[in-house]
């Protein structure tokens, strides 16, 4: 190869390697870009779905837009022991809740059984005594309880056979949600029944909140 054509040579070899890394340059970019564009689009256009199979999860009207009307921060700390058997219910319900809420819900879950000094400094703050899973709500310095209990229709008949206890009904949303409009009302919830109208029985299952 003559000594002219080398230096040549050199150069288109050194042109074509800027090329090649100007080009995986421009790609990543493009690449960086694309991805920032898709979760812009993702964040501005997020929906939340329920495929659970009854959509016991998904929130009613009522209780998103008096979600709405919050003004200031709630906070529910979750005291429930990995057997309870709605804890996956209430975890799952919660979620929906701080969505719909919009940053206006902290939620704190807390084992009993495993964290056992930040559960006491807890109980003796909101004078829990009792040993029963529960929710604590706190707003504007007030706060009540949601007991699990309350939460859920218990079905036990199947103990007796070995089996575990089993969910009968989740009524998780309306004792919440009524919980936190009574604490954001700074009512305490009380019960008026009148009988001798046809009204059903105590006992009488309610009417979901719609």
């Amino acid at each position: 190869m003559p000594e002219k054509s080398k230096p040549r040579t050199r150069r288109r070899m050194k042109i074509g390697r800027i090329r090649i890394g100007l080009n995986g340059l421009v790609q990543i970019i493009l690449i960086l870009f694309l991805a920032a564009m898709v979760n812009s689009f993702a964040f501005k256009h997020f929906k939340r779905w329920d495929f659970s199979r009854d959509q016991k999860y998904a929130l009613s009207d009522k209780t998103k837009r008096f979600l709405e009307t919050l003004k200031g921060k709630m906070r529910i700390t979750v005291f429930f022991s990995p057997n309870t058997p709605i804890s996956a219910d209430v975890q799952n319900l919660l979620t929906e809740y701080q969505y719909a809420a919009k940053g206006k819900i902290d939620v704190e879950q807390i084992d009993p059984e495993r964290n056992l000094s930040r559960a006491k400094e807890l109980f003796d703050k909101y004078k829990v005594v009792t040993d029963e899973s529960l929710l604590v709500l706190d707003y504007d310095g007030r706060n009540k309880t949601v007991k699990a209990s309350e939460m859920a229709d218990i079905d036990q008949s199947g103990m007796s056979f070995g089996e575990g206890p089993r969910v009968a009904a989740f009524k998780g949303e309306q004792a919440v949600t009524g919980a936190m409009i009574d604490l954001v009302e700074g009512k305490k919830k009380t019960l008026g029944y009148v009988t001798g109208h046809k009204e059903p029985t105590l006992s009488a299952p309610t009417s979901p909140i719609s």
